[in-house]
């Protein structure tokens, strides 16, 4: 009776031990928790750089004119955390806000790019805009 008994905690004990410890909440390897959109990683200025020439066939020059404004735009970009912020803007006030940087944007790139560059750099503008918009809409259903 004793062997069995022994038996049974050594067995009792392994299974215990045999289960998995679950990370904290937040740590979880499925992704973030439910209702929190996973964080992207930021593509770096270099690679920004580094793709546009890919697809542009920029020259040096461009490269560099590219790569200022885009440290540019990364400096003037507004931050939006609960911080700097004392009085949140409104829906409109930053859909126009944004809509005038694009378009601030778009003046300094027609400026540095040829005719074709320019509209090789609109198309894929346009592509990702609707990938983001589509990508949106799924997420809503």
């Amino acid at each position: 009776m004793k062997k069995i008994a022994i038996l049974f905690l050594i067995i009792s004990n392994l299974t215990v031990f045999a289960q998995q410890r679950m990370p904290p909440k937040g740590e979880r390897p499925d992704g973030p928790p439910k209702g929190e959109k996973p964080k992207k990683e930021k593509i770096s200025i270099d690679d920004q750089v580094k793709i546009m020439t890919s697809d542009l066939n920029l020259d040096e020059l461009q490269q560099l004119q590219v790569r200022e404004i885009l440290i540019d735009q990364e400096k003037n970009r507004p931050s939006f955390s609960k911080e700097n912020t004392t009085a949140e803007p409104s829906q409109d006030e930053m859909e126009a806000k944004m809509k005038e940087e694009k378009n601030t944007l778009d003046a300094k790139f027609k400026k540095i790019l040829t005719e074709e560059q320019y509209t090789k750099f609109t198309t894929k503008m346009e592509e990702r805009n609707n990938k983001k918009k589509r990508k949106n809409k799924e997420q809503e259903e």
